[in-house]
């Protein structure tokens, strides 16, 4: 398993995970967007035989960070490869980006990605009503937080 920067031709193929397995995923012009934006990065996690299992984007500010989509290929859920990356994120974030809070919404009642984001040391400090719509259905998004530094807050 490697992690790195997502490219350009990348997008395709991140995009089409992102589609099948979130009920609120980005489009590929949302991901160019995210591509292009010097503030933002995009990281793709990658089989050994170059194959991309997941991708993380991420928006970054001073010392702080918000993960703003975040994917794994449906085929390796439950595997732990969602946390082998969220783990490799926040070391890159905290250690080369020198970020000391990570923010990031979830959709509520998305158990399984609440649960891997608390099994990664995130705790819900706040919800935003009525923030994702799906099939014409409004829910919740769950904010959480990872202090990685000093503040504990």
């Amino acid at each position: 398993m490697k992690i790195r920067l997502a490219q350009i031709q990348d997008l395709d193929e991140i995009t089409a995970i992102d589609c099948d397995v979130n009920l609120t995923y980005w489009t590929r012009s949302e991901y160019l967007e995210c591509l292009n934006n010097k503030t933002q990065s995009i990281y793709a996690l990658e089989s050994s035989n170059n194959e991309i299992i997941g991708a993380v984007a991420l928006s970054v500010a001073y010392d702080e960070a918000e993960i703003l989509q975040f994917c794994i290929k449906r085929v390796y859920h439950g595997r732990g490869y969602g946390k082998i990356l969220l783990r490799r994120i926040i070391e890159i974030l905290q250690f080369a980006r020198f970020v000391q809070r990570i923010f990031l919404e979830v959709r509520d009642g998305n158990v399984a990605a609440i649960n891997l984001y608390k099994s990664c040391g995130f705790n819900i400090v706040g919800r935003r009503a009525n923030y994702y719509t799906v099939d014409n259905w409004q829910f919740d998004a769950v904010i959480m937080l990872l202090c990685v530094g000093g503040d504990s807050e």
